[in-house]
């Protein structure tokens, strides 16, 4: 089954399946499916494996979810590795900000590593039990980080739009950009090539699809909110070790 491509199959409202008393209920639609998993990537919250004839729980985290392909990391306990590498079923639970999610008969593809850092290849599940996504919460930049310089640069029908990155994500970001582009970016609109650049801090390469666009044609400014979608292993692990980084930042003083 695609992955987080596929549109809802026809002859079906929502791909959407009976629902349980708790509100949860079962879908195949491979984009909320998708939608899920991106949010546990997006919070870096914590998912319970739990694999068959082994009573023991076990934990991960989403890395990443590419074409087709769901990627997890930071097993723990570490016997969980092996278990993986063996291609042993089981399901996988999680809750984070009001999202419930389950599956079950998961298996793992492949066995991958990143500097030494292992994470794993899954196939997505044919079909999970869910509860209604919450919005991700993002970090705003902190006025250091801005007077630094956090940069967004896209490449759009062979011309260069450049803007300021206002706050970020670890599966997106909001930005406001210098210039009006001709013609003006469109909701999901996909950007082949995203750069964002904060000086000493982050550098990185992503596709993009836009998610939604404020013009305000009086002062002819523009801002947009972006999903970063397609980046390197290596990318993806420096994003949302930077974001867990500005979380846990002390507020500023009041005054400051």
């Amino acid at each position: 089954m695609a992955f987080g491509l596929l549109k809802k199959r026809a002859g079906s409202a929502s791909g959407d399946g009976p629902g349980t008393q708790d509100g949860s209920r079962y879908t195949d639609d491979a984009e909320t499916i998708a939608a899920a998993f991106r949010h546990f990537r997006d919070q870096r919250t914590t998912l319970t494996l739990q694999f068959q004839e082994h009573s023991s729980p076990y934990q991960a985290k989403v890395l990443d979810v590419t074409d087709g392909v769901l990627l997890i990391e930071d097993i723990q306990p570490r016997e969980g590795l092996q278990h993986l590498r063996n291609a042993r079923p089981f399901s996988i639970a999680g809750r984070s900000q009001g999202m419930y999610l389950y599956a079950n008969g998961m298996r793992c593809l492949s066995s991958e590593a990143e500097r030494g850092i292992p994470y794993f290849r899954l196939a997505p599940p044919d079909s999970v039990l869910h509860q209604q996504r919450r919005r991700s919460q993002r970090v705003e930049l902190p006025m250091t980080v801005k007077a630094q310089g956090a940069r967004i640069s896209v490449m759009r029908q062979g011309a260069e739009l450049s803007g300021d990155i206002l706050d970020l994500s670890a599966g997106g970001l909001r930005a406001q950009f210098f210039e009006q582009p001709a013609p003006l970016l469109v909701a999901e609109e996909r950007l082949e090539v995203c750069v964002l650049h904060i000086r000493d801090q982050l550098d990185l390469t992503s596709c993009a699809t836009v998610r939604h666009i404020d013009h305000d044609p009086v002062s002819e400014q523009l801002s947009c909110g972006l999903e970063l979608t397609e980046m390197s292993v290596t990318d993806r692990r420096r994003l949302e070790h930077f974001v867990q980084s500005l979380a846990s930042r002390p507020p500023m003083p009041v005054g400051h």
